[in-house]
């Protein structure tokens, strides 16, 4: 461990772990020994035994008088980031950057496992000669390098590595983050933090798009690959340089709307780096002069532009990644079909480069000339009075889906929408779904909510397609399916709703028993046997059954009355 003597804040962490509560007493037996051999200013207090790591701010040595500082700094080169050891606990987790306070040493005389500062002023060594005790304790260097080579990414050790443990910064070949992310602005490499650009220049491998890499042209010999369509090959590419230095070029931050949350979940978060650069939403609102915090950032990149809708409110303030340098052009063509052509239009075209610059239009106006391939589109949405925006509550209008009369209705849609109980992130199942008009407007709910609907009917299969895409949810999973049948293959649902054929044998029953405990299943009726099959679910699994009337005002001639719908049963239960 001698070579990683002053490791610096950007490497990785170091790791200590005391296992052995016999082995600790060992330890003890022998600093009281030694105890009394040493001058008074170098003894180890009863309680400054190894359990706990405590972090020393960056410039401070640890309390203690003058020469116990000096002593201490003696034996440490370098920087003067150290942690300080006290008493209690058993299982010491990870210190993070800047620990390099703490190495494991081989010598002839003893193994010294920390420098210390005691958090009441004392200041020594905690040792362990090469003695009986030491034997005992089975604390030699090959034993430790042996147990460090066993452990991936700092896992906790198996039962029988009961030893003292320094893991200093991991090593490139699997241990520890060997691929770093760096977010790369339109300024190019001089505007990149030092850490970045060094990463860049020691990197064995480099890839990136064909503009981020010509950003960086000129600096480091890595091998250069340009990011391969589709984007899953490129994936693939970086996993088969697993443990060597890679560095990936990405735009701004990576993680917003990037490739870092990708690469996360392949390679897991304790592989990466990343060095963010400022992301589009910021450059774009200090610009613009907005708050972040106001602004609803959005992307076209490999996304429908339908999924825009539901965003279309009063006076929002939308930024729309575009996909090329036609989507400013088409995007304007778009809200004008949505009745809002009298929205604020803002081309932001290479913020941050030399070719920087900003255009103010209407949407109905249209972009003039050719824009720049590297663009966004800020937005301020102001809508036509006739525009037909989505509210945000449930139940939408009825005449905001396409149907065939088979649909749950506006009023009876917001009930069963609140029985339903949506929430951020849940899967459901729609089975026998009409018009699609539940699933749809479960997913407009929150922008993380998934649905499936199954129907048997082709023609209302390609109907709810285009519900939801006219809806902005385009994301609807559809399924052609004669109920019942087996569902397995789809995502467990977090809640099911049969609004049609509820009489149907085993259709209740399919339902119930892909539900996970706490999941939610609602059912409509308004056959007689579909309520007897209502009751006979309420009587087996519990829950609640509600009957739900209403009526609507319309003409009779010359005058108006109310007339009544069909009377609805419901049934509603959560799975214990």
């Amino acid at each position: 461990m001698r070579g990683q003597e002053g490791i610096g804040g950007d490497d990785a962490a170091q790791e200590i772990r005391v296992r052995s509560v016999q082995k600790r007493r060992c330890l003890l037996a022998s600093r009281a020994q030694k105890n009394a051999s040493r001058p008074r200013s170098e003894r180890v207090g009863d309680r400054g035994y190894l359990r706990h790591m405590v972090p020393v701010p960056p410039g401070r040595i640890g309390p203690g008088r003058p020469h116990h500082a000096q002593q201490w700094a003696r034996g440490q080169p370098g920087r003067r980031d150290g942690i300080a050891a006290h008493a209690c606990g058993e299982w010491m987790g990870r210190v993070d950057h800047g620990m390099n306070g703490l190495r494991l040493e081989k010598s002839a005389q003893s193994v010294r496992t920390a420098e210390t500062a005691g958090p009441h002023g004392g200041a020594g060594r905690v040792q362990c000669g090469r003695d009986a005790c030491e034997r005992k304790c089975d604390m030699d260097i090959g034993n430790i390098r042996q147990s460090v080579a066993q452990e991936s990414r700092f896992g906790r050790p198996s039962e029988n590595q009961d030893v003292h443990r320094v893991t200093a910064s991991p090593h490139p070949h699997g241990t520890g983050s060997w691929l770093t992310v760096i977010g790369l602005g339109e300024d190019g490499f001089e505007a990149l933090s030092a850490s970045a650009q060094r990463a860049i220049e020691t990197a064995e491998i480099l890839m990136g798009g064909q503009r981020h890499l010509a950003l960086v042209e000129g600096h480091g010999s890595a091998q250069r690959v340009c990011w391969p369509r589709p984007f899953s090959e490129g994936v693939g590419q970086i996993a088969s340089w697993c443990g060597r230095r890679v560095v990936v070029l990405a735009s701004g931050d990576p993680f917003c709307f990037g490739a870092g949350s990708v690469l996360r979940e392949a390679f897991g978060a304790a592989a990466l780096r990343v060095i963010p650069a400022p992301s589009a939403l910021t450059l774009a609102c200090a610009r613009l002069g907005w708050s972040a915090q106001d602004v609803t950032l959005a992307s076209l990149c490999g996304r429908p532009i339908a999924r825009l809708r539901p965003l279309l409110q009063p006076r929002a303030r939308l930024l729309v990644l575009s996909a090329d340098e036609t989507t400013p052009a088409r995007l304007c063509a778009w809200l004008c079909e949505q009745r809002c052509g009298a929205s604020r239009i803002h081309v932001l075209e290479a913020l941050g480069g030399a070719r920087e610059r900003i255009r103010v239009t209407r949407a109905d106006e249209g972009v003039s000339g050719e824009c720049d391939r590297l663009n966004m589109v800020a937005v301020q949405i102001v809508p036509d009075p006739d525009a037909a925006l989505v509210p945000l509550s449930a139940g939408l209008p009825d005449h905001y889906f396409e149907h065939d009369g088979q649909m749950t209705k506006r009023e009876m849609r917001a009930v069963t929408l609140s029985s339903l109980a949506p929430r951020a992130g849940e899967m459901l199942w729609d089975l026998g779904a009409g018009s699609g008009s539940i699933a749809i407007e479960w997913m407009l709910r929150h922008p993380a909510n998934a649905a499936c609907a199954v129907e048997r009917d082709p023609e209302r299969v390609a109907r709810i397609l285009r519900n939801a895409e006219a809806l902005g949810v385009p994301e609807l999973h559809v399924e052609h399916r004669t109920l019942p049948c087996a569902l397995d293959d789809l995502p467990r649902p977090d809640a099911v709703f049969v609004g049609g054929g509820v009489a149907t044998p085993a259709l209740l029953d399919l339902g119930w028993s892909a539900l996970s405990p706490g999941g939610r299943l609602v059912a409509n009726a308004v056959t007689m046997e579909g309520e007897q099959r209502l009751f006979e679910a309420f009587q087996a699994w519990g829950g609640a059954l509600s009957r739900i009337a209403m009526e609507r005002l319309g003409p009779i001639g010359d005058v108006s009355a109310f007339r009544p719908a069909m009377t609805v049963t419901q049934y509603r239960v959560v799975k214990p």
